[in-house]
């Protein structure tokens, strides 16, 4: 037998507002940051371990850059050269090691510097906290 529709008092759940279903995306958010400094390289592959923080996945991209003194036109400049780039995947309140594939010349660079070679990694997390770009330097051994 039907009897009729609940009233809204009487225990009809109410969905939440707006504003409330952002503040709870933001408190599902986590965040990463490196777990060490001095990056190793295995197999062509330099090896960054990743530590996200909170319940909620990490994940992102990863770039490697390097600045280097190249000739342009017979003339020495500086300029930022990317070594390799990756994409990341951390379950929540987990670490990973992530592999970046370096480039040719990353690799060569790795070399010529017999394994000191200070470069930047930038984080860009799409679905940390904060969601903008993060620098950090690091030694490739």
């Amino acid at each position: 037998q039907f009897i009729g529709p609940i009233p809204a008092s009487e225990g009809a759940p109410k969905a939440p507002s707006i504003g409330q279903q952002e503040a709870a995306q933001r408190t599902h958010r986590s965040s990463v940051r490196v777990g060490a400094r001095k990056l190793s390289v295995s197999g062509g592959s330099a090896i960054v371990k990743l530590d996200c923080s909170g319940a909620a996945r990490c994940r992102g991209k990863l770039n490697l850059t390097a600045v280097a003194t190249v000739k342009v036109n017979g003339k020495k400049r500086k300029r930022t050269l990317t070594l390799g780039t990756a994409t990341f995947s951390v379950a929540g309140g987990g670490t990973g090691k992530i592999k970046i594939k370096l480039r040719a010349y990353g690799r060569a660079q790795v070399r010529a510097t017999h394994g000191h070679l200070k470069a930047v990694l930038e984080i860009l997390g799409y679905e940390t906290e904060p969601t903008h770009k993060r620098n950090e330097d690091v030694t490739i051994l």
